[in-house]
């Protein structure tokens, strides 16, 4: 928003500049002297280093004086105005401006200096008041020689993009001398001050400043007290920097201040205090910094602020009523907080109001509007999109005469569509979506002449619509959606409404209940979007489908997922040339349909079987995601997937495919952000060989038959967040090598081959540890020994409560979002249960040989929600220090040989749903308090020395009772003696936050029922 702030404020360098030209009593027009030989000179070799001017007035043997651009003193005729401003200048700055020792003002900006250096020899002009330099192609350091031009009144010298550099100089170094500088823009200069040393300088240095721009510096740290002392200020410009700590408040009391910019400073907080009277602010924007509280109701008192935008940030409470009272305001933006409460009326009243943007916050209640406020409203932008607003939409908000936007999607609102004014011809734009609105679609909306874009899908409108109404809009293209409403959708039948229709560049007719494809849109030319989803379309996509389309349009979609299409018509020769195409939950058969040109293509969940032969380069070029999931795909991947060198998504998970999996997708991982390939029957060794900057966040290879020991090169993937390489037969130790990878959330071994123990001593050497990890799934392998006490300190994320808020990315891309999967095993049968975002923490290492002491250190993971070391040989005493696992919810202990009493301790687990020691040595009370009452026999069996509730078992009785078993010890390990299959069933609500159903199955085997079913899992 800087960039408005400065066409709607008058910067102070426009003063200076008037005032400098008034000095010097007009042009050369009045000089009394002409142009000194050496002036001329120096100006003639200064455009001799220009590839290209227009300085046509710049010729030998003419007075210097009468050159454009150019202005002398009245009494030498020496050169005091040198102003080049936007003269097309390419080339070289020569030295022999530094022979133009008179000048007092010069202007070099917006040329191109053809990523030059700004040269050396500043300190010659000393009579320098105004230096411009801006946004001509310089680059490297500033020289220091600008730092001795002790008269500077106004300094420019901003960038383009970090070209410039000031560290040596610093910041502190080059206004050290400029006593008498009022205005300093450094923008996109990279300065890289941390700390407070960059505003301590200003403070100290140029008291008198008035207008201060460092925008995009990469300026950090936070602000000096002494900050606050430069009480001259008019206009800071700051945003696009990495600022933070408390923004002093006493800068929003300067009574000079009209501009202030101190947006995307991401971690920049600040309150707002009580507004002085007379304050003179004109613009203020903190969009995206983390501003909080409430704003005051002395807000008020900023009568002349035209530009108030605080998005993004973390301001709550009701928007104060006083706003209402700033009758200069041109544009509100508020959007992206938690305000409350209704939105004041008032806001409708403003006369100049022309932007209103509230969206995303919690604002309630009735939207008012008073019939009065409509013919004197200049509101041209309303968007009140994601809120709580509720009731019907007043008549009048659709009255607005100057409307042209209007966005009221995403609430609550209710009622019937108002029926619309003729009179309203600049509403252009109508997002109605996801609210709850019923009853038919006003004929009314159609006829608005300006009315280009209606979106009114996800309510409860009814009727039948005839798509004849189209025809009636005037403003095209044409975009409607009407999709996941009560619609019944009637085609065109005239043939000549069908030979004069608008042209529609997208229509939304998802689930319609359409059982045929609208004959209209065979006459629709160009259209960029199309989605029939969630229809009960069946038979052959037809191929006019496409060459409806303009696919050349960046942005061109095609959805018809979620019908019963069982192919593709003339599929070996159509080209789905789209940007993005959907036709996944339907019957296709056969080929995979070709997708030239495409970004991104869904077909998951069909019946595809095979690739087409001899695919070339050009089917894979441009391909950004590709999902292939759930289909019926055999043999080998195509090898020339390898083209597809922009690949960031591929899903090719659930299928019947085989052969080694390809190098390429290690060796061109620059950009694959997600690689699925779980569930299919790829064998052999993985692709050791990634090189360059591997980009995965999420690998998934599990339910195969891959082999051998893990790729080391997988370290060189320093984004990775998800591993998982379950239910396959490789063969090597603990990876700890994947320590090293900061950003590492969720790790499966499960069901392989692993061996060895755990060594602690490897770890010690590696900065941050598995730090994030919070799911780790080492279950079903054959480790060994003893579990290191220190192992566990290093699992910090594990440790932090706030588990929520700790999420996997969701990979979005093009609006598709990928989702993760867990799957388990419930009676005998695989679930799979998707999920955008996995949000659990996790510590499974059952079914292994551990022994010994279980760890007390595992008490410090106070998040964990699952804890699992069952089926192994631990023995002693359960660790009191378990009390700190508050978030527990599953704790399974079971087939060990632990021993001494139940801790009263784990009473204050409240969270625990599911518990199972079974098969211990255990042996006294069971704790009868908190969620130990609700725990059946079950949890406790084979455990003989247990007594109490819920056993038959009294305490103080002697023997055993009928219907416990007792626990048959065995000292030469699960593997061999003992056998469980441990199932866990993921019940994931409508949030986290409010936990999970586990349900945990215990089947005793035989010994060989053990084998086989182990051998079972691994094919």
């Amino acid at each position: 928003m800087g960039f408005f702030c400065r066409l709607h404020s008058l910067p102070l360098s426009t003063l200076l500049i008037s005032s400098f030209l008034f000095s010097l009593n007009g042009v050369i027009a009045t000089s009394l002297a002409p142009c000194p030989p050496d002036q001329s000179s120096a100006l003639l070799q200064l455009k001799k280093g220009f590839a290209s001017s227009n300085l046509s007035s710049w010729k030998p043997g003419t007075n210097c004086c009468l050159w454009e651009g150019v202005s002398c003193e009245e009494t030498t005729g020496k050169i005091n105005l040198l102003d080049l401003n936007n003269r097309n200048i390419a080339g070289n700055l020569s030295h022999a401006i530094f022979n133009l020792t008179s000048l007092k003002y010069l202007n070099l900006a917006y040329n191109d200096f053809s990523q030059s250096g700004i040269p050396d020899g500043f300190e010659k002009l000393t009579k320098l008041t105004y230096l411009n330099m801006s946004y001509s192609s310089f680059v490297g350091q500033i020289p220091i020689g600008i730092a001795n031009l002790t008269n500077l009144v106004s300094l420019d010298l901003s960038g383009d993009h970090s070209s410039l550099k000031l560290q040596k100089p610093s910041l502190r170094t080059l206004i050290r001398n400029l006593s008498n500088l009022k205005e300093l823009y450094l923008d996109y200069v990279y300065i890289s001050n941390d700390g407070t040393k960059w505003s301590a300088a200003l403070a100290e240095s140029v008291p008198r400043l008035q207008v201060l721009s460092l925008v995009d510096c990469a300026l950090s740290g936070s602000f000096a007290p002494s900050f606050s002392q430069l009480s001259s200020l008019t206009h800071i410009f700051l945003e696009g920097n990495s600022l933070n700590g408390h923004f002093p408040e006493k800068i929003f009391q300067i009574q000079t201040l009209t501009s202030l910019d101190l947006s995307s400073n991401s971690e920049l907080s600040g309150t707002f205090p009580d507004f002085p009277l007379k304050g003179s602010l004109e613009n203020l924007e903190l969009d995206k910094t983390i501003f909080f509280g409430e704003i005051p109701q002395s807000i008020g008192n900023l009568k002349n602020l035209t530009m108030f935008s605080a998005s993004s940030c973390n301001f709550t409470g009701p928007v104060p009523s006083s706003l209402g009272k700033l009758t200069n305001l041109v544009h509100l933006d508020l959007s992206n907080n938690t305000f409350s409460g209704p939105i004041p009326k008032s806001l409708f009243s403003l006369p100049f109001l022309e932007v209103l943007v509230l969206s995303t916050n919690k604002f309630s209640g009735l939207l008012e509007l008073e019939e009065s406020q409509i013919s004197s409203s200049s509101l041209m932008f309303i968007d009140l999109k994601e809120n709580q607003l509720s009731g019907p939409i007043p008549h009048s908000v659709l009255g607005l005469t100057s409307l042209v936007y209007l966005y009221l999607n995403a609430n609550q609102f209710n009622g019937s569509i108002p029926h619309l004014n003729w009179g309203i011809s600049s509403l252009q734009l109508l997002d109605l979506s996801s609210n709850h609105l019923s009853g038919p679609i006003p004929v009314s909306i159609f006829r608005l002449p300006n009315l280009g874009i209606l979106n009114v899908s996800s309510n409860y409108l009814n009727g039948t619509f005839e798509l004849s109404l189209i025809h009636d809009m005037r403003n095209t293209p044409v975009s409607i959606d009407l999709s996941y409403n009560q619609l019944s959708i009637a085609d065109v039948s005239s043939v000549e409404l069908l030979n004069s229709f608008p042209q529609v560049s997208g229509l939304g007719l998802a689930s319609c209940n359409l059982s045929q494809i609208p004959r209209v849109l065979q006459y629709l030319n160009d259209m960029q979007y199309l989605d029939l989803s969630n229809n009960f379309l069946s038979g052959a996509i037809p191929s006019w489908i496409w060459e409806r389309f303009n696919y050349y349009v960046p942005g061109s979609q095609l959805y018809l997922s979620h019908n019963m299409f069982t192919r593709v018509e003339n599929v070996q020769s159509s080209l789905l040339a789209f940007q993005e195409v959907d036709l996944s939950f339907n019957k296709i058969q056969g080929m995979v349909p070709l997708a030239v040109n495409a970004e991104s293509f869904d077909y998951s969940n069909n019946e595809l079987s095979y690739f087409p032969t001899n695919l070339t380069s050009s089917y894979w070029r441009g391909l950004v995601t590709i999902r292939l999931s759930g289909n019926k795909l055999a043999g080998d991947i195509p090898h020339s997937i390898c083209n597809a060198r922009s690949l960031q998504l591929l899903d090719l998970s659930y299928n019947n495919l085989s052969g080694l999996i390809p190098s390429c997708l290690a060796e061109h991982s620059d950009y694959l952000q997600v690689l699925n390939l779980k569930d299919n029957r790829f064998h052999g060794l993985l692709p050791d060989d990634i090189i360059g900057n591997c980009s995965l966040h999420t690998i998934d290879l599990s339910d195969n038959t891959l082999e051998g020991p893990l790729p080391r090169s997988l370290s060189r993937c320093k984004s990775l967040e998800l591993l998982d390489f379950g239910n396959n037969r490789f063969v090597d130790t603990f990876p700890f090598w994947l320590g090293n990878l900061s950003e590492l959330q969720v790790l499966i071994l499960r069901s392989n081959y692993f061996h060895g123990s755990l060594d602690y001593s490897v770890s010690l050497k590696m900065n941050h540890y598995f730090e994030k990890l919070h799911i780790l799934d080492m279950a079903l392998n054959n480790f060994t020994g003893v579990l290191p006490q220190e192992w566990f300190e290093n699992f910090k994320s594990m440790m932090n409560k706030s588990i929520d808020s700790r999420l996997i990315k969701a990979f979005e891309f093009l609006n598709v979002y990928y989702q993760e999967s867990i799957t388990v095993i419930s009676k005998g049968q695989k679930i799979t249960i998707e999920k955008s975002l996995i949000a659990l923490s996790v510590l499974d290492i059952s079914k292994n040989n551990f022994h010994g002491q279980i760890p007390k250190t595992i008490g410090n993971l106070s998040s964990l929600q699952v804890l699992n070391m069952s089926n192994n040989n631990f023995s002693e005493e359960i660790p009191t220090e378990f009390q700190h696992l508050t978030q527990l919810e599953s704790l399974d202990l079971s087939w060990n040989q632990l021993s001494g009493p139940i801790p009263q301790e784990l009473t204050s687990l409240t969270f625990l749903s599911k518990l199972n020691l079974s098969y211990n040595h255990l042996e006294g009370e069971i704790p009868q308090a908190s969620q130990f009452q609700t725990f059946d026999d079950s949890s406790y069996e084979g455990n003989t020395g247990l007594c109490g509730t819920p056993l038959t078992k009294q305490c103080g009785a002697r023997g055993v009772t009928h219907n416990e078993t007792p626990y048959l010890g065995d000292n030469n390990g699960f593997w061999n003696d003992k056998s469980a299959i441990i199932i866990l069933f993921l019940f994931v609500g409508l949030g986290f936050g409010v936990g999970f159903a586990l349900v945990i199955v215990l089947q005793v085997i035989s010994k060989r029922k053990r084998q086989i079913g182990r051998a079972t899992t691994r094919q």
